[in-house]
């Protein structure tokens, strides 16, 4: 045995020490993966951050410089050296500064390059971007026109005329490889071959490597080289391990730059990287062989120490038979077999104790049932009590054990419940119902019994006294029929919900007006059933807003149903406040006010309306006036009055009737000529007015002559006549300095006076202007 054990030992130990070896060696490679990952990470956000500020100071410049420059395409070209002189401290942070006309041609430089002054970029990128858009722009790396042939990028920016239209473009070009600008890309050191690329996602080419090779270079394919392609194509950045742009693989951190589409990269190769990981794992495997060498002589030594008192105890036991005489065991040694020891010796002390615990949880249990408020008994299928409480024996007024119980129960359910308990009980089982004592003293006891089977031959019933209970179901079920019978007598709607807001009742008139059947929505919460709006705004009526609703409080609502529809409705709210199961309970008492708003309405439209054409009266004119002037800085607004010509000849030849007809038609036909957004108003007889909004007054000149026009070719034919007129127009425009629309109109009527008394069939200004 002892050889077993020390040979299970070795080899446990073995494979523990393999385990923990390959764990440290997971762990460790692990860990130095995260740090070089964290490092390239870091690396890479600070070189991108670094790119980025570069970028935005440079461009930043370019834009205030373009910015100064407001002049027109002419200007630019003849003062362009004169012009770029004033950049000269652009030469600080770009190569060169340059001006183009709007053609793309270059008509100044700084520093002057011979021969570069007319050389055309119209077909490059970035002009036309900057062009198009009159934005700025960065253009991608392309290699310049100049005889030095070297990689450029571009900051521009437009020059705009006077009037926003482009004049010109100020750039300024910088090349990559600059000292100050990518020239410390290639300082930068990431171990012994760790390297850093950028790569331009448009043309998805490489604008730095440390292999000149690869620079203007395509990158790689998906398969080639997956992480760089995934950040380029797809916009997927962060560290990762695969393939890199050489080909070997390795640990690989890729971010996008801020300020224009460029992707910076840094990557080190997996042999470099995890090169402090093959020192460790030396060092592992000479501590590991070396365990494994002393864990046999190990494993015997301590198998011998450990089973010497396994003999002792296998001596004591066999002298251990008899609990009754048996000592207890002495065995020193290991804790495991110490621990065996005094587990025997308390197997019998612990017989004693649990019998004598037995007979005190059976003396609790029985001062538990004689204080319990519910009766218990036990009894046979017959029903002879074999056991019972206190409130029990009160109950079913029973002298002792032995007595029938069932005997005390009225006739028809004694035979019901001697059948179940003889036939229906199982064990396990549960069986609830009522039943009636016999009359006692004047008193009719209704009980709840709830019997289950303990054997094949003995029942445990328990008695609970439900008699006031039943009373008061009983009288609180009357008190809802009364009111179920009032609310059911009420005109107006009334729901009834719970505190869940589910409905529990609605009656006639709730259900005519929620077009619902009676049944179909209890149970159903009112939110899912109505949707409660603000009639003025449309917007939804939240929970909270009408729990802020007082008791009495009469609500003008909208109330969307569930098909669809929108009624006007009065809404009064109450809530249960007192004490009891419907504590919360919610009456909703709503109203049809459909007819009242209607009618509001109508009353309103009146108010604010000519009856003859429709369009606005006087008052509702000067109120849109005054609105547009208390509205503090005003868009352009034009006012005209409009007075029909020769109307008084239509209503002295066709009647009243045919001057109403014409009144009607030039409604019609200033509605068809004039926006939604513009107001037209009757002020009184053949007179008019016109609001026309964010119209300036060559606009509003334009727009009136055409109504002018229209008018002056329509024909009324009525009772075998034809009837023409004209309209005389005068317009104005709102002035910050107008302080009532009385002085806005007095403007406006004062040019319609002058274009009919110049002629008629005309527009005046109130500058005196007159268009025919």
């Amino acid at each position: 045995m002892k050889f077993r054990a020390a040979l299970f030992c070795v080899l446990l130990g073995w494979g523990l020490t393999l385990l923990v070896a390959g764990i440290y060696y997971l762990d460790g490679k692990q860990q130095l993966r995260s740090l070089q990952m964290t490092h390239l990470q870091g690396l890479v956000e600070r070189t991108a951050t670094d790119l980025d500020d570069r970028i935005r100071t440079r461009q930043q410049l370019v834009i205030r410089g373009a910015a100064s420059l407001t002049l027109t395409p002419e200007e630019l070209i003849r003062d362009a050296p004169n012009l770029i002189s004033r950049f000269h401290y652009l030469k600080g942070m770009f190569s060169t500064a340059v001006l183009y006309d709007r053609n793309g041609v270059i008509v100044a430089d700084y520093p002057h390059i011979p021969g570069r002054v007319g050389l055309s970029v119209a077909e490059r990128g970035y002009f036309q971007r900057t062009r198009d858009t009159l934005t700025p722009q960065i253009s991608e790396p392309f290699r310049a026109k100049t005889p030095s042939r070297r990689h450029v990028v571009v900051f521009s920016a437009p020059i705009l005329t006077p009037d926003g239209r482009f004049a010109g473009m100020l750039a300024g070009s910088l090349e990559l490889f600059s000292p100050e600008f990518f020239g410390e890309l290639s300082q930068l050191a990431i171990g012994k071959q760790g390297y850093i690329v950028l790569v331009a996602q448009q043309s998805r080419r490489f604008l730095f490597h440390p292999d000149p090779a690869w620079v203007d270079h395509p990158i790689p394919s998906r398969t080639q080289a997956p992480a760089l392609y995934r950040a380029v194509v797809e916009n997927r950045f962060g560290v990762s391990e695969g393939a890199l742009s050489r080909g070997e693989d390795g640990l690989a951190a890729l971010f996008k730059l801020q300020s224009v589409n460029w992707v910076l990269g840094a990557a080190i190769p997996l042999h470099e990287a995890y090169l402090p990981l093959q020192r460790f794992t030396r060092t592992l495997l000479w501590i590991g062989l070396a365990m494994m060498l002393l864990l046999p002589l190990l494993a015997w030594l301590a198998m011998r120490k450990m089973l010497a008192p396994l003999s002792v105890l296998q001596q004591q036991l066999q002298h251990w038979q008899d609990p009754s005489t048996a000592g207890a065991l002495n065995v020193v040694g290991s804790s495991e077999l110490v621990e065996m020891a005094n587990t025997l010796n308390a197997l019998l002390a612990g017989r004693q104790a649990f019998e004598l615990r037995l007979s005190e949880r059976e003396a609790f249990f029985r001062a538990l049932n004689d204080v319990s408020p519910l009766g218990v008994l036990v009894c046979d299928r017959q029903g002879e009590i074999r056991y019972h409480n206190q409130v029990a024996a009160q109950m079913l007024s029973v002298s002792g054990i032995g007595c029938n119980w069932l005997k005390n129960v009225d006739a028809a359910e004694s035979s019901r419940l001697i059948q179940l308990m003889a036939e229906e009980l199982t064990i396990g089982g549960l069986v609830q119902r009522r039943s009636h004592l016999s009359p006692q003293q004047g008193l009719r006891l209704l009980l709840e019994l709830r019997l289950t089977l303990l054997d094949d031959a003995h029942c445990l019933v328990i008695l609970l006294d439900v008699t006031q209970q039943d009373a008061e179901q009983q009288a609180l079920a009357g008190e809802r029929e009364r009111a179920l019978a009032i609310l059911g007598s009420i005109s107006d709607a009334v729901v009834l919900t719970n505190q869940c807001d589910e409905v529990e009742y609605l009656n006639l008139p709730a259900q005519a007006l929620l077009g619902i059947k009676a049944g179909d929505p209890l149970g159903r919460r009112l939110c899912n059933l109505v949707d409660f709006r603000h009639p003025e705004t449309g917007m939804l009526l939240a929970a909270y807003e009408l729990d802020g609703l007082t008791a009495g409080t009469h609500v003008e609502l909208d109330m969307e149903t569930e098909d669809g529809e929108v009624r006007a409705v009065v809404l009064a709210l109450s809530s249960v406040a007192a004490q009891g199961v419907m504590q919360g309970y919610r009456v909703y008492v709503l109203r049809d006010d459909a007819e009242r708003r209607q009618r509001e309405q109508e009353q309103r439209y009146q108010a604010t309306h000519d009856a003859l054409t429709g369009l606005l009266n006087r008052r509702a004119l000067q109120q849109e006036l005054s609105q547009l002037l208390e509205g503090g800085r005003l868009p352009a607004v034009t006012v005209a009055m409009l007075d029909l010509d020769y109307f008084k000849e239509v209503n002295d030849k066709g009647g009243h009737q045919a001057g109403d007809l014409m009144l009607q038609a030039v409604a019609g036909l200033l509605y068809e000529g004039l926006r939604d957004s513009d107001s037209i108003a009757r002020m009184g007889g053949d007179e008019f007015a016109l609001i026309l909004r964010h119209c300036d007054e060559a606009d509003g000149q334009q727009v009136l002559n055409q109504i002018r026009q229209r008018i002056e070719c329509y024909r009324l034919a009525f009772a075998g006549q034809s009837f023409t007129l004209s309209a005389s127009i005068g317009l104005t425009q709102i002035q910050s300095s107008d302080a009532t629309p009385e002085e806005v109109l007095a403007r406006a009527d004062k040019a319609c006076y002058a274009a009919k008394f110049s002629g008629r069939n005309r527009i005046a200004t109130t500058q005196g202007e007159l268009l025919s």
